[in-house]
């Protein structure tokens, strides 16, 4: 089983390492996505180390997307990160008012199934939010529950998005956590580090 996840028409994420009240770096990439991106969280918890398959923005724009596949006997997750270093703060500002008005504008359509919440965050970066659908409330899993998780993030001129989807599995103890509350706190996880592993002192 196989869970399906809408990709924005334009994808950017912007981690920051800091707090809101720090100031930003000049946040920069270099290389591929993919090498700033942790991928130590999920190994355990599917079974599978990830196949990366990472590409570039369209020219004029600095970053890039990673994507990463967790396939495995103990479940599934799929997870990308799309990272966009813009040239001025107000441009990233206005990418991620525009992010956040499609995700509000997405979350609330009948054909996604369950209505997806989206929840503001403190503490990354200018402003961030989640998105996330099935969440049960600190609940166990259920047999073969899907899960999405959604983070944007504004930080400076970087704008991140960080999306993990996938199949949880009943029975499996010891490997996945015993909440999606856990499951999404792993998933910010990623966020800071990718944030921290794009400030130019790491």
């Amino acid at each position: 089983m196989r869970f399906a996840l809408a990709a924005p028409v334009v994808a950017v994420v912007a981690l920051a390492a800091g707090c809101s009240g720090d100031k930003p770096p000049a946040y920069r990439l270099n290389g591929d996505a993919c090498s700033v991106v942790p991928v130590d969280y999920f190994p355990s918890v599917t079974g599978a180390a990830p196949t990366k398959t990472p590409s570039d923005l369209k020219d004029g724009m600095q970053g890039g997307n990673c994507d990463l596949t967790f396939d495995g006997t103990d479940g599934y997750l799929k997870q990308s990160v799309f990272i966009a270093i813009r040239t001025d703060e107000a441009t990233a500002k206005s990418m991620f008012d525009q992010f956040k008005t499609g995700d509000q504008q997405e979350a609330q359509k009948p054909e996604i199934g369950d209505k997806a919440t989206i929840t503001d965050l403190k503490d990354l970066g200018d402003a961030a939010y989640v998105e996330y659908q099935h969440d049960n409330s600190g609940a166990a899993w259920s047999a073969d529950q899907n899960f999405l998780y959604k983070f944007n993030v504004r930080h400076g001129t970087l704008v991140l998005t960080v999306t993990a989807s996938g199949v949880a599995p009943a029975g499996k103890p010891g490997s996945w956590p015993t909440s999606e509350a856990e499951l999404r706190g792993k998933v910010q996880d990623v966020v800071r580090g990718v944030m921290k592993n794009l400030t130019p002192a790491h």
